[in-house]
């Protein structure tokens, strides 16, 4: 059970590995229940799509508040552990769009920014050092897999569009966030956002290892952000371009 809801590393702690095994049979495992909610949902009529968005959005929320009891009542550092992350404001942008739905650039966001980051986040999960049996390990997989599940549901039933324009709309309004996150970073000495550290996260280790430390970090994670957003867009764009 002590291991089950760990959540703090060491570095004598291994954990399933980045690319290991295990690791690839997480991504399986998730990939296949993407595709199928994917699926049911193309299928679905337009009283079905809401109920499962809002299903989504609902099991989104009671997913992070059930992490921070975890972390709680485990005595791990709650404040440490905000849900202030990225894919945590993209779990409140699914849920504004389940409940209120119509809000275009919104769509936009989450396509252009939030899927790929909850993808960069399964493929450079931060919990590679925990065991493979553990409750935020499930989590992050979980977690991250309904996010894209949500996502990609509209994008290949064609309930959302993409424009350059709106990627560089969708860039700004995030870089506002960071500039808040970040602020509070300094101020409260966190790392929401992994601003301010690479907590020995693969990708992130290599963006620290080639810019430096220290604002030099921060300013590499944006410029990767920024590039990887890029890519995805044209990627998702050509598949836009199929499907219609």
């Amino acid at each position: 059970m002590k291991n089950y809801l760990k959540l703090r590393t060491d570095s004598n702690d291994k954990g399933y590995g980045q690319f290991s095994g295990t690791h690839l049979l997480l991504l399986g495992i998730c990939t296949i229940f993407i595709a199928a909610y994917c699926i049911v949902y193309f299928r679905c009529g337009i009283k079905s799509r809401n109920d499962m968005r809002i299903a989504v959005a609902i099991t989104l929320l009671v997913s992070e508040v059930v992490k921070m009891g975890v972390i709680y009542f485990t005595h791990q550092g709650v404040s440490e552990y905000l849900p202030c992350e990225i894919c945590s404001f993209a779990a409140y942008s699914i849920t504004v769009d389940a409940f209120i739905p119509g809000n275009d650039f919104l769509l936009e966001l989450m396509v252009v920014m939030f899927l790929p980051a909850a993808i960069m986040a399964l493929i450079f999960p931060t919990t590679t050092r925990l065991p493979v049996l553990n409750f935020f390990t499930f989590h992050q997989y979980f977690f991250h897999s309904l996010i894209i599940a949500y996502i990609l549901g509209r994008f290949f039933a064609r309930e959302t569009s993409m424009t350059y324009p709106g990627l560089w709309k969708s860039i700004i309004a995030i870089l506002c966030l960071v500039g808040v996150m970040y602020a509070a970073d300094r101020i409260f000495n966190r790392n929401f956002m992994f601003l301010v550290h690479n907590e020995n996260n693969v990708m992130l280790k290599k963006i620290s290892d080639t810019c430096g430390d220290g604002f030099r970090y921060t300013l590499g994670l944006i410029c990767f952000a920024i590039i990887a957003v890029h890519v995805f867009y044209g990627l998702f764009k050509l598949l836009e371009i199929l499907i219609h």
